[in-house]
């Protein structure tokens, strides 16, 4: 009976795969470069799932920012960025961020899991080198 079962049980498990809902928010890859930026001990704490919003249209949600400095932080997994669709709706929302300022970083999932302390390396440098220039670029908060 468990043999007869087991192709029935595969295909649910693909199914529930499929259609589950991707995480957003907190998911490992973020919590490892969190983890990395916390443990370095140099930046502050960055504001998670920030809205920047240009007037009362939401451009994107960057994983991390740093506001006052206009730096936007992504963690992309492939399983959720990796389609032609998505990538472009990525690249077109995050040239709207840098077009209005804000320097824009991508981490790729594998890339945050092998080297953490590599991609807090990229921010903590891209933080400083926009520190003396904050008070010259305008943020919008919600």
């Amino acid at each position: 009976m468990l043999c007869s079962s087991f192709p029935v049980a595969i295909s649910l498990v693909r199914w529930i795969s499929a259609n589950a809902p991707t995480p957003t928010r907190d998911t490992p890859i973020e919590l490892k470069l969190l983890e990395a930026i916390q443990r370095k001990g140099r930046l502050p704490e960055p504001t998670k799932q920030k809205e920047v919003r240009k007037g009362d249209i939401l451009l994107t949600i960057p994983d991390f920012a740093y506001a006052t400095e206009k730096v936007a932080i992504f963690c992309d997994g492939f399983a959720y960025h990796g389609s032609k669709d998505v990538l472009a709706s990525d690249s077109q929302k995050r040239n709207e961020l840098q077009a209005d300022g804000w320097a824009v970083l991508t981490f790729w999932g594998k890339t945050i899991l092998k080297y953490p302390d590599r991609c807090e390396e990229q921010i903590w440098r891209t933080w400083k080198a926009r520190q003396s220039g904050a008070e010259n670029r305008r943020v919008t908060t919600t």
